[in-house]
């Protein structure tokens, strides 16, 4: 989903940090939720980014 299909409908963005222990201890628990934020309807938005070296 593009960002610009969002515009007008609820939204949750994460800001995630794939260089983090946090963040990365955070993906399960999204990827337990997310079922459940699609079937209320909430739009989410996901862009990976690699870091340089």
């Amino acid at each position: 989903m593009a960002s610009v299909e969002l515009a007008g409908q609820a939204a949750v963005v994460l800001f995630l940090s794939s260089g983090c222990p946090k963040c990365r201890g955070t993906v399960p628990v999204l990827q337990q939720i997310l079922p459940a934020i699609r079937s209320a309807g909430i739009g989410h938005y996901s862009q990976r980014r690699t870091r340089a070296l």
